[in-house]
């Protein structure tokens, strides 16, 4: 398994794999600058974007991780109390990939954790790195622009929806919430491996790269009843506006087609996560036209 950026600032530098058949004080424990060092992982984009690291936290991600045996996985986290229950097979798996792991006390523990009540075991991940070139030069996609989005739950939840509805990829403007923040990571339940996600500095550019924005509003003014649409471009992206304010100018004036979801009168709109669920259900099933 090759490193990231030699070793993790922050961890002793003496540390060495050890494998977790050996009693916890065989394991090294997380130096005091390594418990800073992730705890600010979770909490700041900047050190997540410098590090190129972020966190997954729980045992069913980190397990998925390791039974995939993916590259991505840099290091494991534990509490003596977690060491005490961990699975057999997640024991092996550990030492069988040679995955660097360290222990920290129940109290350090809750500083780098970011859920009310957690597991013990946190995995740092290396970002998974997609060429956007190679995106766009496909003859055919489906896309999903995300203008402003600001809810880490909407957005965690709409990358998992775009991965379970086989969307080509995802773009969020700089202004939306990260993608690696550890709510997004949390509510994406492992679809960030799956799902290329790119920024979209100026979203129009897509535009210009041959792709046709159809973008969905809240209101049926001047827009296309979504159970209209029959057909869709062969390179196709989806935009989908703030939460409160709903898309910009900027993209709605390079919309292709602009429609909306046919709801009742009594709901004044939907979440955009529902939004996008809703709209991608649709637009995958549809046949495309030049």
């Amino acid at each position: 398994m090759s490193a990231l950026r030699g070793n993790v600032p922050g961890v002793e530098a003496t540390a060495r794999t050890f494998p977790l058949f050996f009693p916890v004080n065989k394991i090294p424990s997380l130096s005091r600058s390594g418990v800073t060092r992730v705890r600010d992982l979770s909490r700041s984009k900047e050190t997540r974007d410098a590090e190129g690291l972020f966190l997954v936290e729980g045992l069913t991600p980190v397990a998925e991780l390791l039974e995939a045996k993916s590259p991505l996985l840099s290091m494991i986290v534990v509490t003596p109390r977690f060491m005490e229950r961990m699975p057999p097979e997640i024991q092996k798996a550990v030492s069988s990939l040679a995955i660097r792991t360290y222990v920290c006390r129940e109290t350090e523990f809750a500083r780098l954790s970011a859920v009310e009540t957690p597991q013990g075991i946190l995995g740092i991940v290396r970002k998974p790195r997609w060429d956007e070139s190679v995106i766009l030069s496909q003859d055919s996609l489906l896309g999903i622009l995300g203008d402003r989005l600001q809810d880490p739950a909407n957005v965690g939840a709409i990358v998992r929806i775009a991965a379970a509805f086989n969307v080509t990829a995802l773009w969020l403007t700089p202004d939306s919430a990260d993608v690696f923040n550890p709510k997004v990571v949390r509510a994406a339940a492992g679809a960030l491996f799956r799902l290329p996600v790119f920024s979209a500095k100026d979203p129009v550019k897509l535009v210009e790269r041959g792709c046709q924005l159809l973008c969905a509003e809240a209101k049926p003014n001047h827009t296309v009843p979504l159970s209209e649409i029959v057909t869709r471009p062969k390179r196709t992206v989806l935009a989908f506006g703030n939460e409160s304010s709903g898309l910009s100018e900027h993209v709605r004036a390079r919309a292709a087609v602009r429609f909306h979801i046919p709801i009742s009168r009594a709901v004044e709109s939907l979440n955009v996560a529902a939004s996008v669920a809703i709209a991608a259900f649709h637009f995958s099933s549809l046949p495309t036209k030049m």
